[in-house]
């Protein structure tokens, strides 16, 4: 399993940022925060396309891989077919199974080891614009396991998209896992750091909303949001904290 992606991503990657580039006003903070060294990164989440649109904008290498709930990434015709593009960059997994998180979880690992830039969204599910759900912990737990730094990295405007959609991305500093740290306590203390690292929302531009589109094909289910946007960790019955509904 080798770090860098295929060869022919190498003539994708240029084209798709450029794509990316052309539909959205994108802007950037924090490129000084990424460590030279493989990481794990942790971003809120918004629409499916934003593992798309990490992949278009980071560097080329080492390789990014997501884990994704398989319902979306591959289930979708669109998606697949962007993600095949993309040098197949996710980890399907069925969120209602048990089995396949672990699975999951241990595919990214075995990524992680191989040298490869691993990541998550830790909410689990789409979120809201400026406001967060809980954390799952797996990010979390990987970092401890393997002593890796944990990149934060927050987003805002990919929930509803269309020609020229403000998208703004705040890369955060480095959280390193500490000895004397439970796995809780370090998803806890990623939470508050998100929260105050997502950017502003960018706000709407005048309609009309050309090529609104976008927001159908990149549109996924959105559970209902109860959440406060302080509560770090998920309780039980929480949507969707997984498990059977």
């Amino acid at each position: 399993m080798q770090s860098r992606p295929r060869w022919f991503f190498y003539i994708v990657k240029p084209l798709l940022n450029a794509c990316l580039r052309i539909l959205f006003n994108i802007k950037i903070e924090g490129w000084e925060n990424l460590p030279r060294e493989p990481y794990i990164m942790v971003s809120n989440h918004l629409s499916w396309i934003d593992p798309i649109v990490y992949v278009g904008l980071w560097p080329i290498a080492p390789k990014l891989v997501f884990i994704a709930n398989a319902a979306t990434s591959v289930k979708n015709p669109t998606a697949k077919f962007l993600i095949g593009l993309a040098d197949n960059p996710l980890v399907p997994f069925d969120k209602r199974d048990r089995k396949s998180r672990l699975n999951a979880l241990r595919s990214m690992l075995k990524h992680a080891e191989a040298g490869r830039n691993v990541c998550f969204f830790p909410e689990g599910r789409i979120g809201m614009e400026g406001k967060m759900c809980p954390f799952h912990s797996g990010a979390f737990a990987l970092s401890k396991r393997l002593n890796r730094l944990v990149v934060p990295v927050g987003l805002a405007g990919t929930y509803n998209l269309y020609w020229r959609r403000p998208i703004r991305i705040r890369i955060g500093r480095p959280i390193a896992p500490q000895e004397n740290e439970t796995i809780e306590e370090m998803t806890i203390k990623a939470h508050e750091v998100m929260r105050s690292l997502i950017p502003p929302y960018p706000g709407d531009l005048p309609e009309p909303h050309r090529l609104s589109s976008l927001a159908t094909m990149f549109r996924v289910e959105h559970h209902p949001f109860v959440f406060d946007g302080k509560q770090a960790l998920y309780k039980e019955g929480d949507p969707d904290g997984y498990d059977p509904v």
